[in-house]
């Protein structure tokens, strides 16, 4: 902790984020510790990342400075969306990363791309853009392209109003590499997703994806 304070310059950090659990240390054993530190002032809050909502969910409550969560979250990932929703009706707020599959939901993707070896997605560990997987996502994508162009959003900011229409109140992340994709993304924010929109697209995930 005291070096991350020296690193950012910083006496207390607003929101401390656990990235990932080292597999080893129990939960319970993490967040005595981040709760010591914001007894001692060096931390306001704190929240975990990647923990299983169903392991997670139990502890709600216990610890008076945890108050966040976050794991992947988005159009093609959504298998733990019941148990997310609990944690946030017990008052946790759920921060979505991967929000964009890792711009498999920008549309700019085929079934013929191909990645460099240096590239992760490269990777069959990184099964959205493998096998029959990708073949489904990209039959998601084509309807997105469809439904995107019928309220006039960029693919991409339509994928981002989706994750805040199925899960309200989340917060949304989403990387850029350039102005024009960041002012793509904000244009998520300056409107909600139609909810019949949003319930066409659940439906055609329901079908594609099973």
């Amino acid at each position: 902790m005291d070096h991350s304070l020296g690193r950012l310059q910083r006496d207390c950090i607003d929101l401390y984020q656990l990235h990932w659990p080292d597999g080893k240390t129990p939960l319970t054993d993490t967040l005595s510790a981040l709760e010591k530190f914001r007894e001692e002032g060096r931390i306001k809050a704190y929240g975990v990342c990647n923990v299983p909502p169903v392991e997670l969910l139990p502890l709600v409550g216990e610890f008076p400075g945890l108050i966040s969560f976050s794991q992947s979250y988005s159009l093609i990932e959504r298998a733990d969306r019941k148990h997310i929703q609990a944690l946030c009706r017990a008052g946790l707020v759920f921060i979505a990363y991967g929000c964009l599959a890792q711009g498999l939901l920008s549309g700019k993707y085929n079934n013929g791309m191909q990645f460099g070896v240096n590239d992760r997605r490269s990777s069959e560990k990184y099964k959205n853009f493998h096998g029959k997987r990708l073949i489904q996502n990209l039959a998601v994508v084509e309807h997105l392209l469809q439904q995107a162009d019928t309220i006039g959003l960029p693919v991409a900011a339509f994928a981002l109003q989706f994750v805040l229409a199925d899960l309200p109140g989340a917060i949304a992340l989403a990387g850029v590499k350039s102005a024009d994709q960041w002012a793509q993304n904000v244009r998520a924010l300056q409107s909600a997703l139609p909810e019949d929109i949003h319930l066409t697209v659940r439906e055609v995930l329901d079908e594609t994806m099973s």
